[in-house]
């Protein structure tokens, strides 16, 4: 018997959703669960790895922490989105460049991924792998694999700050990473070598029990309010 689908849903920033949705991310690194161990991450090392739980031991104890995505989840997008007045009413960040203005695709306000309902979802991710490792391990190809932009002509890789992008500004993809993560994390939070949750994922069709997750969530709701 085919096991029962878990949605789960994720914020993915402008950037990364874009990236996602071209096609150019497979991967994403993530500190839930972790701040305890992240307050000094040099004291901990892995004694354990099994699927989704890890134990992590210092020279006191061991603790066993679980990733908050597991292999087979399937976890839908939360995106920048906007609501307009004309088809097709829900409009996404992540289709037009930043040099677009709103005034040109009749948004009067991008709404933060965080605020966007599961009914407007797109996008759908199911986890293959987790590994619990430290942020500077990772590799050139797996930076690529975190959706960083690569100029196709030059193969120089993007520089992230605030928001603004500057192409072709790194002949290394793990640099580019970098300055990825402290655009969402904050100056100095790379050098910090934090642990961090890599889930892997392969980007899926909206699966066929979505429609009755949505049903089945919408009668929740409707038997609370009463």
């Amino acid at each position: 018997m085919k096991a029962k689908t878990k949605f789960k849903p994720i914020l993915f920033s402008y950037e990364m959703a874009k990236a996602n949705r071209l096609g150019n991310k497979t991967q994403t690194r993530r500190t839930h669960n972790l701040n305890k161990f992240n307050e000094n991450p040099d004291s901990w090392f892995i004694t354990n790895a099994d699927n989704d739980t890890f134990v992590l031991t210092d020279r006191n104890f061991s603790v066993e922490v679980k990733s908050k995505y597991s292999p087979g989840d399937v976890l839908w997008i939360k995106e920048t989105f906007a609501e307009i007045d004309v088809w097709p009413f829900t409009v996404y960040r992540a289709d037009y460049e930043r040099t677009e203005k709103k005034r040109e695709i009749n948004v009067k306000k991008w709404k933060p991924s965080i605020f966007m309902p599961m009914d407007r979802c797109r996008q759908w991710v199911e986890i293959i792998s987790v590994s619990l490792e430290r942020l500077a391990s990772i590799t050139e190809s797996e930076s690529i694999s975190e959706g960083i932009i690569q100029d196709p002509d030059y193969r120089g890789y993007a520089h992230y700050n605030d928001g603004k992008i500057v192409y072709n500004h790194y002949d290394c993809a793990i640099d580019s990473f970098k300055s990825l993560w402290c655009s969402i994390n904050g100056p100095g939070s790379f050098v910090k070598n934090p642990w961090v949750f890599c889930y892997k994922y392969k980007v899926i069709e909206q699966p066929k029990e979505w429609s009755d997750y949505l049903n089945k969530i919408a009668k929740r709701a409707k038997v609370k309010k009463h």
